[in-house]
């Protein structure tokens, strides 16, 4: 006799206002219970680590009170490096349903995300009857 506590096989995306259906992620069993899973991005962004308004006004007041002059000082004052990059954390967390005891042996665990879209590895009878919630979903629209 098979457990339905076997390991998820399916790679599934879930967006963030997706309805989920009341499914264990893991043993695709029956659960009201749903986990909140917290995922952390680290993102390389293109420009400078001192973007803001400061030096947005401070541009400005040069440009008004100097006139030409006052783009050419701008201009070196703000000449940022075409290569100059910085690191951003994008925190983003989705509310999953799983049951106490799948929970207990481990929660689960963004395999990758997007912005407001993660993929989890998870039980086939999730993944089935995720779809189905999704296509009716879009049916109603």
């Amino acid at each position: 006799m098979r457990s339905n506590h076997e390991f998820p096989s399916e790679v599934v995306w879930i967006q963030k206002y997706d309805p989920l259906p009341s499914t264990c992620c893991d043993c695709g069993l029956y659960t009201d219970n749903r986990v909140t899973v917290k995922h952390v991005d680290i993102v390389t962004q293109q420009g400078g680590s001192s973007d803001g308004c400061g030096p947005v006004f401070l541009a400005l007041v040069i440009h008004v009170a100097l006139g030409p002059v006052g783009w050419l000082l701008s201009a070196l004052m703000h000449g940022d490096e075409p290569g100059a990059t910085k690191t951003v954390k994008q925190k983003s967390k989705i509310k999953i349903p799983q049951c106490s005891l799948c929970h207990g042996m481990k929660p689960p665990e963004v395999v990758e995300s997007q912005l407001y879209s993660f993929s989890f590895l998870v039980h086939p009878r999730f993944k089935q009857r995720f779809e189905e919630l999704k296509r009716e979903a879009e049916n109603q629209e």
